[in-house]
C-alpha cells in the first residue's frame, strides 16, 4: 500500500523510523543511479562511523535493608522502615558509549574508483542535532566538498533540527513561506552557483539532476519512485499510526490544513471501499 502523501511522508520523520528509511533510501537511490551510469562509472555506498556518549547511564547499586526495630512517626513499635545503608566506599557511575554509522552515496569514475565525481548525502537526524559528532563530521565533509572539484548533492527530508545544507536561509524562507524539505546541488563546473529545489508536503519529490564529469552529461533520476519503493520495503503502511499528529516540529498552519484534508480524504475513501465489498 502506498503512502497517503504525494511526496515525502512526514510520519517517517519519527526517530525510530527515519534511521531505517535513511539507509534504505540511499541503497535504492544507488540502484536507480546505477541503472543509468555509463560503463566507466559506478555508484558506491560509503559510511561514517563514530562513537558517542549514550543518553543512558547505569547507576550503581544502592543497598537497602529493613530495620525491624525502628518506629514510624505515629506508628506502632516494631513497624518496618527501609533504611539506606551508608558506606565509605564511592561507587563509579558507568557511562555508556554507542557506535553510530551513517551511509551516503558516491559516484566514482574508472575501474580503480580513485576519481570521486559526485557525492550525495541524505541528511540524518544526527546531522541536524546540535553539539554531536554526527553534525560535526557532516559539516567537515561539507566544507571539504565546497573546496573540491566534486559535485555535491544534499537531500534534506527532515523538517526539524538545525539548518545544515548549503542552501541560503533566504532561499528556504521566502515571502511565500518556508519550504518543508529541500535539495541542494553544487556542481563542480559552477562553483559559485547552487541549484535549490524547494519541496512542500503537497509536492512530489523532484527529478534529481546528477552531474558526471564534463562531457559525460547529467543523469535525470526520479526520486519519487525511490521513495515509493522505500515505503513498501519498510512496510510503513502497517507501522505508522496516521490517526495521531506527525512528529515534531509542529506543522505550520498551511501544512496542518493540508494533512488534515489529505488524511480525511484517505479515511473516507477507505470506508467507501470497505462498504462496497
Amino acid at each position: 500500500m502506498p503512502s497517503p502523501f504525494p511526496g515525502m511522508d512526514p510520519y517517517l520523520e519519527r526517530p525510530e523510523l527515519f534511521g531505517g528509511f535513511h539507509d534504505t533510501f540511499i541503497a535504492e537511490l544507488r540502484r536507480e543511479i546505477g541503472l543509468q551510469l555509463p560503463p566507466t562509472y559506478f555508484a558506491e555506498l560509503g559510511s561514517r562511523i563514530w562513537i558517542e556518549e549514550s543518553k543512558r547511564s547505569v547507576l550503581p547499586d544502592v543497598n537497602v535493608h529493613a530495620n525491624a526495630g525502628s518506629r514510624r512517626p505515629g506508628g506502632e513499635s516494631g513497624s518496618t522502615v527501609a533504611v539506606l545503608e551508608s558506606s565509605t566506599e564511592v561507587e563509579p557511575l558507568t557511562v555508556e558509549f554507542e557506535e553510530h554509522k551513517e551511509s551516503f552515496l558516491e559516484i566514482r569514475h574508472g575501474a580503480d574508483g580513485v576519481r570521486l565525481v559526485t557525492a550525495i548525502e541524505l541528511l540524518s537526524t544526527t546531522n541536524k542535532a546540535p553539539g554531536g559528532d554526527g553534525r560535526t563530521q557532516y559539516l567537515q565533509k561539507q566544507a571539504e566538498m565546497r573546496r573540491s572539484d566534486v559535485n555535491f548533492i544534499e537531500i534534506d527530508l527532515l523538517r526539524g533540527g538545525l539548518k545544515s545544507t548549503l542552501a541560503p536561509e533566504h532561499v528556504l524562507r521566502t515571502a511565500e513561506g518556508e519550504c518543508s524539505y529541500h535539495i541542494v546541488l553544487r556542481a563542480a563546473e559552477r562553483r559559485f552557483q547552487q541549484d535549490v529545489w524547494r519541496i512542500q508536503l503537497w509536492n512530489r519529490l523532484p527529478v534529481l539532476r546528477v552531474p558526471l564529469l564534463p562531457g559525460d552529461g547529467i543523469l535525470a533520476v526520479p526520486l519519487q519512485p525511490v521513495f515509493d519503493r522505500c515505503y513498501d520495503l519498510g512496510r510503513y503502511a502497517m507501522r505508522v499510526d496516521y490517526s495521531v499528529p506527525p512528529p515534531l516540529p509542529p506543522l505550520r498552519p498551511h501544512e496542518a490544513e493540508f494533512v488534515s484534508r489529505l488524511l480525511a480524504g484517505q479515511t473516507s475513501a477507505t470506508s467507501t471501499a470497505e462498504a462496497s465489498e
